[in-house]
């Protein structure tokens, strides 16, 4: 793995809180060797707290994030 490289190979039930708030909630997913994910929403989805859950900006959380 090289600097700003990651390979997500499962997140399964993953949830995250934040000041009181649960922002993420059972988050599972599967990506195999060769694909893409992309991540979309609207503002406030948590599309960036999942991100810096999975490189471990954000500490915490309860599930599973196998990079």
């Amino acid at each position: 793995m090289t600097a700003g490289s990651y390979h997500i190979d499962r997140i399964s039930g993953f949830s995250y809180e934040a000041g009181g708030k649960r922002i993420l909630d059972g988050v599972t997913l599967d990506v195999g060797t060769g694909e893409f994910l992309s991540i979309i929403g609207p503002n406030g989805a948590g599309k960036t707290t999942l991100l810096k859950c999975i490189v471990r900006i954000n500490d915490g959380g309860t599930g599973i994030i196998d990079i």
